[in-house]
Order: C-alpha cells, then structure tokens, then sequence
C-alpha cells in the first residue's frame, strides 16, 4: 500500500507505466511503456508550500480565512531566496495558479476544460494521463494516496527541505488510510521540516503524527511570520 521507494528528482529517469491488461489463457497479459521524467524543477528557495482543500484557509470567516493573494505576492527576500514554491490540489487553482498542480481522477476532466494544464505544470494518475493525452505529468511511482499527501511527497521529491503544508485541517478524524500514508511520507523523508498550518497551533493533529520530530504545528499568523508573508 505505501511501498515506494525514497527518490530524488534530481536522480529519476522515469518509469515503467501499464497501459493495457488483458486477460487470456486464464493468465493476465501486461502491457507497459516507460515513461521518462519530462520535469525539471530549477528553485532557488530550499522552502515549498502545499495548499490542500481543507476548510479552513478558505473559510469565510474573518478568524479562520487566509487570503491566497499574501502567497501570490510573496518577494522571498534578497533574490528571491526564500520564496515559497507553490504545489497544490485539485480546484484550489482558482485561489492560485500554483507552480505544481495535483489532481485527483475526480478532478481531471474539469482541470481539462478550464486550462490549467497550460498554466503549470499538472501531475495526475496514470489512467488520467491515458484519459487525456498530453495534458498531464506522470506522478512519479505513482501512490494510491490523496491529493494532498501526494502534493506533499512531490515537494519532498524536488528537494525541498522545508514544507509548508496548509489546508490539511479538513480530513475527518477517523481516515485512517490518510493519516498512515502522511505518517509514512514523514518518516521516508527524516531530514525535510514538515510545518502543518492551521488555524490554531492547538488544532487537532493526528495521535500517530505527534511523535515525529520532523513535524511541527503552527497557526496561520505563525506562518504569516515565520514566511514573512505579506
């Protein structure tokens, strides 16, 4: 189930991809092609944020809300050293236009229709990129996770050693598929800072996430200063 192995974009060539199964003489038949790695992520920042679709940022409410505009102008200091890489899931690229996008075969076709796939770079599952020729980027070892965790897996993938990681605060309590495949994330990745975002540095975290010391929990008006967000 979370069997990938621990890579670096800076290392993959690509993979082996099954494009068609079929079933004769009692035996299946497996068809592949490989796919090679079409990305290069050339960052300055060592940093990267993942905006997910939990609630919260995107609340309403003055007290939870946190505008996308203070990421779209983020300056990143003396040449841009510190600016936030951008990855996100699903519908959020209609807050933002993300630098990387990950959607989910749910959100595939809309992603088709309104165009992003021509404003950034867009992941997505294998059966998607079958769907939709030329639109989308293979997920490299493509996992059976959320959007999100998978978001966040491409961030550590790139090299990023620190990653912001805001709209996780939405999952229901008892998804236990998504709180393991996030605890296993954490732990292939040791020497990357996972920082969650939420609305309160209280906010409720996961039993099995609190003991890792690669993962700490912080408010939105931390980030806003620890980023230097605005």
């Amino acid at each position: 189930m979370f069997k990938i192995k621990r890579l670096f974009r800076e290392n993959y060539t690509g993979e082996d991809v099954t494009t068609k199964l079929t079933y004769s003489g009692g035996q299946w038949q497996v068809e592949k092609d490989f796919v090679e790695n079409s990305v290069t992520n050339i960052r300055i920042a060592s940093q990267a944020i993942v905006m997910a679709g939990g609630r919260y940022w995107q609340d309403p409410h003055p007290q939870h809300q946190f505008h996308a505009d203070h990421i779209k102008n983020h300056k990143g200091g003396l040449l841009g050293a510190n600016k936030l890489q951008v990855y996100a899931t699903n519908s959020v690229y209609h807050k933002i236009i993300p630098d990387f996008l990950v959607v989910d075969r749910d959100h595939a076709g809309q992603a088709v229709a309104d165009g992003i796939t021509s404003q950034c770079i867009v992941y997505a599952h294998a059966e998607s990129i079958t769907t939709y020729p030329n639109r989308f980027y293979l997920i490299p070892q493509d996992p059976p996770w959320n959007s999100g965790t998978i978001a966040t897996y491409l961030a550590a993938f790139d090299g990023h050693t620190k990653i912001y990681m805001m709209g996780f605060d939405g999952r229901q309590e008892d998804d236990v598929f998504y709180e393991q495949s996030m605890a296993f994330l954490i732990e292939l990745y040791p020497e990357v800072e996972f920082v969650r975002v939420c609305p309160t540095e209280e906010f409720y975290m996961p039993e099995s996430w609190k003991y890792y010391t690669n993962l700490r929990q912080i408010s939105h008006r931390q980030f806003v200063l620890e980023a230097d967000i605005g």
